[in-house]
């Protein structure tokens, strides 16, 4: 059922997204090589689905009088599609990319009559008849590895690193998107590949392993198909989505601060006034006022607590704990106070993990420091 399922589905999904690539490469404003490329590479898996389908695979065996000649074609599809796809990202490979091309496709012909041609027709693809069935996957499946592994990664890396580098986050997001939609296809190949050669000669016991592996290659085709639609999503998508990720990252960031006001409190009572406390829908709204709040008041701690330092003057309910004082007051001061705003917010939200956990330096602070006063700490 959900073999079904997710067959169809795809169906619907390749050639839709072909077909829309095809009016844009038609009538853009500007038609390039790479934009022939991208439609050519969604030309060929559409074809790969389709004759992936049931009903195709059975009727064209019918009329060629081939056994599993749908299998031929689906594997020399998406060969030449990944082709197109790599070529597209990865122009600077062209020549090796399309030798090994040309070999791959020579090498799945010569095969395929010792292979899947010469036994009788299967739809499932889970367990070989031959060792000739065993090299004919292999070879698909090592060409698209191999194209992911040594071109899609590598491309999809420096397009990441590019747009971090030009804080350009859209580019960072859809270069994750891609990485996501390849780590999802190299796993299917390395699934579908396992419980396909360790079936063969294996005992019946083994068979529900081989269909349950199979499974989960098929969920990963599943996942890789919605991955690629959102890899070619529209630049406004990604920017919409960049949006949202930042204001997740605020939404973070002040949760840290306040658990960090939380924890300072805890330590010493200093006679300072909290920020204004305030409705979550009031916080929502005015995120930056509200980070800004928090950043004060941690700051006026840190002023307060090198203050009093200094005048060797404590409130009695703050010598309660010197050795938390004394730690808490390290780690305020580390902190310059030249930064600029964000750089100021990530350093105060990094302290708060490690107030948050007890780290090494802080019993190395404990042990190195026998008798000591808040007014002898380090000071900027």
């Amino acid at each position: 059922m959900i073999d079904a399922f997710i067959d169809h589905s795809g169906f619907l999904v390749t050639w839709g997204a072909t077909l829309l690539k095809l009016t844009t490469l038609l009538w853009g404003k500007k038609r390039t090589s790479q934009g022939t490329r991208m439609w050519l590479f969604a030309l060929f898996v559409s074809l790969f689905v389709t004759f992936e389908l049931d009903e195709v695979y059975t009727a064209i065996d019918r009329l060629a009088g081939v056994n599993n000649l749908s299998w031929l074609l689906a594997y020399l599809s998406i060969t030449t599609g990944a082709y197109f796809f790599c070529t597209a990202c990865c122009t600077q490979a062209t020549r090796w990319l399309t030798l090994y091309l040309v070999v791959t496709l020579i090498a799945l012909v010569a095969i395929f009559p010792f292979g899947p041609g010469s036994t009788e027709e299967c739809l499932t693809h889970i367990v070989p008849h031959n060792l000739a069935e065993i090299v004919f996957v292999g070879l698909y499946y090592g060409f698209g590895a191999a194209m992911i592994s040594l071109v899609m990664l590598p491309s999809l890396r420096a397009v990441y690193r590019r747009g971090r580098d030009e804080g350009e986050r859209f580019v960072c997001l859809r270069a994750a998107a891609g990485t996501l939609a390849s780590v999802a296809a190299v796993c299917f190949y390395a699934l579908k590949f396992f419980a396909f050669s360790t079936s063969f000669s294996a005992p019946s016991t083994y068979l529900p392993f081989a269909v349950g592996v199979t499974n989960v290659a098929n969920a990963m085709v599943l996942s890789f198909i919605i991955l690629w639609l959102v890899f070619f999503a529209s630049d406004q998508f990604y920017i919409n989505l960049e949006r949202l990720v930042r204001f997740a990252q605020k939404i973070q960031r002040f949760r840290k601060l306040r658990k960090l006001r939380a924890t300072v409190i805890g330590v010493c009572s200093l006679p300072l006034p909290s920020p204004p406390e305030a409705t979550w829908k009031d916080q929502i709204r005015n995120l930056d006022l509200h980070i800004y709040q928090e950043l004060v008041w941690i700051m006026d701690v840190r002023r307060s607590l090198q203050r009093q330092g200094q005048e060797r003057e404590l409130p009695d309910d703050v010598r309660k704990d010197l050795e938390n004082i004394g730690w808490l007051n390290q780690l305020l001061q580390s902190v310059p106070d030249t930064l600029g705003f964000e750089d100021l917010v990530n350093a105060y939200c990094h302290l708060e993990s490690k107030v948050r956990k007890p780290r090494p330096e802080r019993r190395a602070f404990r042990e190195n420091e026998e008798s000591w006063h808040l007014a002898d700490l380090p000071l900027p």
